[in-house]
């Protein structure tokens, strides 16, 4: 498969997230809480070129895909779902997504694979087209 919209994939690997409920119909708050944030993205030099967001379970399929509204420092929004470690270092520099479920055709990504899309040990992906 490949990606032609610009995004970024955000892969849900932690142990804490419960990789059942994330791809289970019905979860969408907490689908989207653990794609939203919170992402050391210091990497990608030009958030405001991200369109969408496609979050990834474990297996590299995508489970959801979002249209983003803007970015805002860690826990702007509030969690319901979700306890961070603040003490981390570097997390007043993460960031979280706003965003809404994306609809169109951009919804054909949903259940495809992206795994040729990322490197070992990459929890978040920013695919940026340069046309």
């Amino acid at each position: 498969m490949g990606i032609e919209e610009c995004g970024i994939l955000c892969r849900i690997t932690s142990e804490k997230a419960n990789q059942e409920r994330l791809n289970a119909e019905g979860n969408d708050e907490y689908r989207y809480e653990w794609a939203r944030g919170v992402w050391n993205m210091d990497w990608c030099p030009n958030l405001a070129k991200i369109i969408y967001a496609f979050c990834v379970n474990r297996d590299y399929m995508v489970i959801e895909v979002y249209e983003i509204e803007g970015w805002d420092p860690p826990e702007t929004t509030p969690y319901r779902h979700r306890i961070f470690d603040k003490s981390a270092e570097g997390w007043r520099d993460r960031r979280e997504f706003r965003g809404r479920i994306a609809q169109g055709k951009i919804r054909n990504y949903v259940g495809q694979s992206v795994k040729d899309y990322y490197p070992p040990h990459y929890p978040v992906k920013c695919i940026e087209l340069t046309q």
